[in-house]
């Protein structure tokens, strides 16, 4: 029957590419409300549901935006992740200790606004993310491995 048509590419609208990054929002808010155990509690729970979403949108585009093969791409973003995960802890506490409760969460916020500026900076060599998809057999057997 021939080729399956590629997929448009996925491009946000004009207007979406002006909104402020929820999750450095979520961060500030967080911040500003330390001394509140319910602010915090809706702060974790709502920076949750926003990490839920960016994860998988993340992933997939740490994915494609690299000419590595793809288990080498994986396994460089697993490690980052683990590295992160790891450091965070430890140096929030330092920060809370020793300058105020808040600081890790304005650290993180302006943190979460650096990524945003680099993205849109570096958009030309994530644009590879928006053109078009893998045939289905390589994407499957890239799920298949990663599984493994």
């Amino acid at each position: 029957m021939g080729r399956p048509a590629a997929h448009p590419p996925l491009r946000p609208h004009r207007r979406d590419q002006h909104r402020p990054p929820l999750l450095a929002l979520d961060l500030i808010t967080a911040g500003l409300f330390v001394y509140s155990q319910v602010a915090l509690v809706i702060a974790v729970v709502v920076g949750g549901l926003i990490l839920g979403v960016l994860n998988t949108v993340l992933t997939e585009s740490v994915m494609e935006a690299t000419d590595l093969p793809r288990a080498v791409a994986s396994s460089s973003y697993s490690a980052v992740r683990f590295i992160g995960g790891a450091v965070a802890p430890p140096l929030a506490t330092i920060l809370a200790d020793t300058v105020a409760a808040s600081t890790p969460y304005f650290v993180a916020g302006a943190a979460v606004l650096a990524a945003t500026l680099i993205s849109v900076l570096g958009v030309r060599a994530l644009a590879r993310v928006n053109g078009e998809r893998e045939p289905a057999v390589i994407e499957a057997q890239a799920i298949a491995l990663g599984d493994a």
